[in-house]
């Protein structure tokens, strides 16, 4: 049995993304699509009750959980959008797990998977297609939607020494009645800046709304997220992404009565890469 920190078992789906319509239109297509390993450590923590308020058995074997991750991500333009938001493919390259940073490594379900994430130049994210191709068993990318974000941040475009806020969505959608909608509300500072690259500060809040309806179920979630960027001035693309996010997601079951809350820890990066770990 996978662990409940994919919520494979216990938890529904949780996140959600909108699809719109799209005018394919002919752009250049890049000479080397970017590339980002990344490198996440997790920590889950699953807690629940019943109608009458007594601890879930079930979820004893899960109270706490640990998971590391390894990987690569890429981006190739694939379109652009009547209202000049683009799409891009974003694919998997190897992924792998382990229980502990010694490992053993496996490969996971998500290797070589791909969706079309839409969004603008400056990072925010409309939607995803193909997210259904990501969620549940055996692949669990639900819970890793935040990796669109970690490659794509909404950034200001600060001097260095100034602050400034910023709001970012991610919607994810694998049905029309299992969606989650989630927010960054974060405060950005320039560390430093150059002619070639500026370093970027940020923290902030996370928040989100989403329901399974074939579980009846509603998510709430809350949490914290801090981080730093490294963007390149010429193209505006992400060369370096560190994050340290917390996030809770209480799941109330209406049919059941029964609550569920489980607390995600991850603590990670992202790194330009000239090469895709194949999967």
């Amino acid at each position: 049995m996978p662990p409940l920190g994919h919520l494979g078992y216990m938890l529904p789906m949780f996140f959600v993304l909108l699809a719109c319509a799209a005018t394919p239109a002919p752009v250049a297509v890049p000479e080397a699509p970017p590339v980002w390993r990344f490198e996440l450590a997790a920590d889950y923590q699953t807690e629940g009750v019943d109608a009458a308020g007594e601890p879930i058995a079930a979820l004893a074997a899960y109270t706490e959980q640990q998971e590391w991750l390894r990987g690569s991500i890429s981006r190739s333009y694939a379109r652009r959008y009547q209202d000049d938001s683009q799409g891009w493919v974003v694919r998997f390259g190897l992924v792998e797990s382990a229980p502990s940073a010694e490992g053993p490594w496996s490969r996971t379900e998500l290797s070589g998977k791909s969706v079309e994430l839409r969004g603008f130049d400056n990072g925010e994210v409309l939607a995803l297609r193909g997210a259904e191709h990501l969620a549940g068993a055996p692949r669990y990318g639900e819970v890793l939607d935040f990796v669109f974000v970690g490659i794509s941040p909404t950034v200001p475009d600060l001097k260095e020494g100034e602050s400034g806020w910023r709001r970012q969505n991610w919607p994810f959608l694998v049905a029309k009645q299992r969606r989650m909608h989630s927010t960054l509300h974060a405060e950005w500072t320039a560390l430093e800046r150059s002619p070639q690259r500026v370093v970027l500060g940020y923290q902030g809040k996370l928040e989100g709304r989403g329901l399974d309806t074939p579980a009846q179920a509603t998510m709430v979630l809350s949490g914290q997220a801090q981080g730093q960027v490294v963007m390149r001035v010429a193209d505006a693309s992400m060369e370096k992404h560190t994050l340290d996010w917390t996030r809770v997601m209480a799941v109330d079951y209406q049919g059941s009565g029964a609550k569920v809350s489980q607390r995600q820890h991850f603590v990670g990066s992202f790194q330009r890469s000239a090469q895709e770990a194949s999967p």
